[in-house]
């Protein structure tokens, strides 16, 4: 299987723009699909979305996440002092008995506490055309409350949206990274890739007419094929499992998910 990997949404969105090779024939749907099935109007759309962030669909993200909102909680994890001649503060009682490392910095241990660790969460996005309208949502809420859980135990939560493609000529997978792990979560565009029908039908799509050779194209864009995790500790949320198909559903997979960090 070939992995194409983009590593930021600004050059995914640059690839995705890129013209067809002169005398290209093959697929056009993320030009060509209509408003029921990719839920903009034209590809132009689907891209200031995508550059701009989603503003609708975060305020639906987050009444989703409220909807399901996760009653649990992860291990918190409190910051350690760390004297030194230079830091953050002055520790008074250190600097009137004369301590030269009087200044106090708060840092995370980073031996056996989980704060400095980075958590990947791998979002799946693949789906069959007959994929309700309801499990995008509710996908895109799980993400958000593990994000949230994680970085407020301490983590540093990595978020990556990934697509696989299966077919007799060609399988491929595509990699992109929507959030890294030194910045916050960006809920217009974590709204987008995880809850707009265009995110696949525009932009993946897009994607394998440019990168996957016409005469290896599938009769469509091949068949969606479930991310297996990479590692035991990468979660993986993919908008094709059943889970999704209820709020009590979700609810539950996000519990299941996050009660091994309150071990």
């Amino acid at each position: 299987m070939k992995t194409f990997y983009y590593d930021s949404i600004s050059s995914l969105v640059a690839r995705a723009n890129q013209p067809y090779p002169e005398g290209y024939n093959g697929h056009k749907g993320s030009r060509h699909g209509d408003e029921d099935f990719t839920g903009t109007e034209n590809y132009e759309e689907a891209s200031k979305l995508a550059t701009q962030g989603w503003a609708e669909g975060r305020k639906r993200l987050i009444e989703s996440k409220k909807d399901i909102s996760f009653a649990g909680s992860c291990k918190s994890l409190d910051p350690a002092p760390f004297f030194d001649v230079a830091g953050d503060e002055c520790d008074v009682a250190r600097f009137l008995e004369g301590e030269p490392e009087n200044m106090v910095e708060y840092q995370f241990d980073y031996t056996d506490k989980p704060a400095n660790k980075v958590q990947k969460i791998t979002l799946d996005i693949c789906a069959s055309a007959f994929t309700s309208n309801d499990v995008f949502p509710r996908v895109g809420a799980c993400v958000l409350m593990i994000a949230d859980a994680l970085e407020g135990a301490g983590y540093r939560v990595e978020v990556e949206v990934c697509q696989t493609s299966t077919g007799s000529k060609f399988n491929g997978q595509w990699k992109t990274l929507l959030k890294p792990a030194d910045q916050p979560l960006d809920l217009n565009s974590l709204a987008f890739w995880s809850m707009h029908p265009s995110a696949l039908r525009r932009f993946w799509f897009a994607l394998y007419e440019r990168d996957v050779p016409e005469k290896k194209q599938s009769r469509g864009y091949g068949s969606t094929t479930r991310m297996k995790a990479e590692t035991e500790d990468e979660i993986v949320i993919c908008v094709k499992d059943d889970h999704f198909e209820s709020d009590h559903g979700t609810l539950a997979h996000c519990n299941e998910v996050l009660a091994r960090f309150n071990d």
